[in-house]
């Protein structure tokens, strides 16, 4: 009679840009008895493609180092092949996220406005290319003067608006996170006005 076993697989990044490796580390777990260590191989796979193979270590852990996978969201599944004592296992898939390589964008800082209810803080992103707004970027401004943070807002069809209660004086910068269709980038205006 073989041991039941437990497969879990988890990946170095659950999210890469495209072009970069990952390691995938399945751990082999016995159920029901401690101290016997399983042998065999682990199968990676993405659907029905085998991405390779590894063997299970001492610590029950088989890895496959330097994973390149193309641009797009992958379940990948590790399937423990078993041994003479311990049945074989597959894990639950794991959500593997390749993100496509961003459009570049221009990061355009406006004059901040003020006004009695305080001073309006604004940017947009330009596609780098057209010189067009880019409606469909979405993510994170921050807006930062100096080495000090001012505000943090949603960038919503390529704008971000945020009110702050004081004019930041100085360099006014903005910086855009980046999404999974927009590279990160940064802008400034002189005199935070």
């Amino acid at each position: 009679m073989t041991l039941p076993t437990l497969v879990r697989l988890t990946s170095s990044r659950q999210a890469v840009p495209a072009g970069e490796a990952v390691v995938l580390s399945a751990t082999v777990t016995v159920l029901g008895r401690e101290g016997t260590v399983p042998a065999g191989q682990v199968a990676f796979q993405s659907g029905s493609r085998v991405l390779g193979r590894a063997q299970v270590g001492r610590d029950g852990v088989a890895e496959l180092p330097g994973l390149l996978l193309p641009a797009g969201f992958h379940a990948l599944v590790a399937t423990y092949s078993g041994d003479e004592l311990h049945a074989g296992a597959a894990s639950v898939p794991f959500p593997q996220a390749v993100l496509a390589p961003g459009l570049p964008v221009v990061v355009a800082v406006a004059a901040p406005r003020v006004s009695p209810e305080g001073v309006m803080l604004e940017a947009e992103l330009l596609d780098a290319v057209s010189g067009r707004l880019a409606e469909d970027a979405e993510g994170e401004m921050v807006f930062v003067s100096g080495d000090r943070e001012v505000a943090r807002t949603p960038v919503r069809g390529g704008q971000a608006r945020v009110l702050v209660a004081e004019l930041p004086g100085g360099v006014l910068e903005a910086h855009f996170g980046g999404s999974a269709d927009h590279a990160p980038g940064h802008g400034l205006r002189e005199g935070g006005a």
